[in-house]
Formats: C-alpha cells, sequence, structure tokens
C-alpha cells in the first residue's frame, strides 16, 4: 500500500572542540566531560509525536497549492503530480525523474525543486538535494520548509555552524514552529553556543500548546550544566520528565537529576 513515508539518512554528528567554543564559560569543566555530556543529545530527536533514530529524520514531499502556483504550465503540474504520487509509494527514482520533468518545462516551479531534493535525500545524494533546496530559495525566498531542511540537511553533513542561517532564517519566517525552534537550540548547543542555545530551548515551553516537545528542556539542562548553573540545570531536567516521562533519555535525565541534587546538599 502506497504511504507517506519517512527519510532514512545519516544523523551521526561528530562534534569537536565544543569547550574552546566562545561561549563555553567554566574553564573548570574537562572537554571531554562537556563533550559526553552533549553526546547524550544526540541519541535519538522527537519532533512532534514521532520518536526518531540518530539514523532517520522527517522529510516529506510538499502538497501543490494552486493559489501559490497559479502560473504553473499544466503539464508541468501534471509531472509535479505524478513525482507526489511516486513518493507516496516510496519510489524515490521515478519521483526524481518526474520532479526533473516539471522543472524542465517550468524551470521556475520552487516547489517541485524543493520535492525533487527531498526524492534526493531519500535517494542519499545529499549533493543534489543541496543544490535543489538552494535553487528553491533562490526563487522563493520565504519558502519555510526548505529553509528548514536544508538546515537539517547541513546537520547530517556535520556543518553544524551552517546549518545555524537556513535554521534561523526558518524560525524568523515561522516564529510558532516547534521543529525548527528544537533544531536551533540542538544547533546552537552543540556548536558551543550555549546562552543562545538555553534561550532557543525555553522559547518551546514558552507555547501553550508543545507536546511532544520536552525535549527541548534536555537541551536546555544540558547547556546549564555546561555553564555551571547547576541549579537551573535541575528545574530543567525536573520539566523534563515530567513532561515527557516515556522519553528514552528519561534514565540519563534521572541519573543526572540525582547527581547535581546530591552534589547541592
Amino acid at each position: 500500500m502506497c504511504r507517506f513515508l519517512l527519510l532514512c539518512a545519516p544523523f551521526l554528528l561528530l562534534v569537536s572542540g565544543i569547550a574552546c567554543a566562545q561561549d563555553v564559560t567554566p574553564g573548570d569543566v574537562d572537554p571531554n566531560e562537556l563533550n559526553r555530556r552533549f553526546e547524550n543529545l544526540r541519541l535519538i530527536e522527537r519532533f512532534g509525536t514521532n520518536y526518531i533514530t540518530m539514523r532517520e529524520t522527517l522529510f516529506a514531499p510538499m502538497p501543490y497549492e494552486v493559489g501559490e502556483y497559479s502560473k504553473v504550465p499544466k503539464k508541468a503540474r501534471s509531472d509535479f503530480q505524478k513525482g507526489n504520487a511516486a513518493m507516496q509509494c516510496g519510489e524515490y527514482a521515478k519521483a526524481k525523474e518526474a520532479y526533473e520533468s516539471a522543472i524542465a518545462k517550468y524551470p521556475d516551479f520552487a516547489l517541485a525543486h524543493h520535492n525533487l531534493a527531498v526524492a534526493a535525500m531519500n535517494l542519499k545524494d545529499g549533493q543534489r538535494a543541496g543544490s535543489e533546496f538552494r535553487a528553491a530559495l533562490k526563487i522563493d525566498r520565504e519558502m519555510v520548509a526548505a529553509y528548514q531542511n536544508l538546515g537539517v540537511l547541513e546537520i547530517q553533513q556535520q556543518k553544524l555552524d551552517a546549518a545555524l542561517e537556513p535554521l534561523q532564517t526558518a524560525n524568523r519566517l515561522n516564529p510558532t514552529d516547534l521543529k525548527t525552534l528544537t533544531l536551533l537550540a540542538y544547533c546552537e548547543a552543540l556548536t558551543g553556543r550555549l546562552e543562545n542555545a538555553v534561550l532557543t530551548a525555553r522559547r518551546v515551553h514558552d507555547f501553550k500548546e508543545h507536546k511532544g516537545y520536552a525535549y527541548s528542556h534536555m537541551i536546555a539542562a544540558t547547556a546549564l550544566q555546561s555553564l555551571n548553573r547547576l541549579d537551573q540545570a535541575v528545574q530543567e531536567y525536573k520539566i523534563f520528565l515530567a513532561e515527557d516521562p516515556s522519553d528514552p533519555r528519561g534514565a540519563y535525565a534521572k541519573q543526572q537529576l540525582q547527581r547535581l541534587q546530591a552534589e547541592s546538599r
């Protein structure tokens, strides 16, 4: 049965030298210990109601909106729809050909460039995906999904600093998107921008409806530990455990919470 599939792609983030980053202030924190703390952020991600292992991420083709692309020729639209139908069945090579055909008929079809990038990601062609995401953004500078996906692609390719700009732009264009905020906080934490990571992670909690995003508190807690603001880290771990007790990182959070509470006595 045809169904929308989630892209599986490498998500191993090899981050080094975090302790030397500009925002990491406590000089008494051992660099290896700092890296061990952040290693726990790389075990899994959770966006919305989906648990995603470190080798998976959320990429999906976007549907055609007539109002936004009224100038697209009928034949190009037909090819685009064929591409989406192929994506629903997991036929990524077929989808790629259909999107390429749509673009050949109408080169300024930003949505087709975006979905072609998604197909390329499913075919494990990161280079092509990056070029197509950028092509989409050259045509439509307000396509939030393309900025977000480009940021995730940069993270997958271990280019954490490069991921910041598209994620920041996606957040500016859609400040209420919790996935973007979580990704941005994650990226800030792993590049040593710890103060920013705490502020960004807490913005997730500011939204009344943020079920499924308790992970942001895990990011904040880890960053606060590295900043030696231990009382605040304790509070973030407590909120994390209260909001999402089923998260697989709960055991680690409890361990850290117990250790920090014991040290404060």
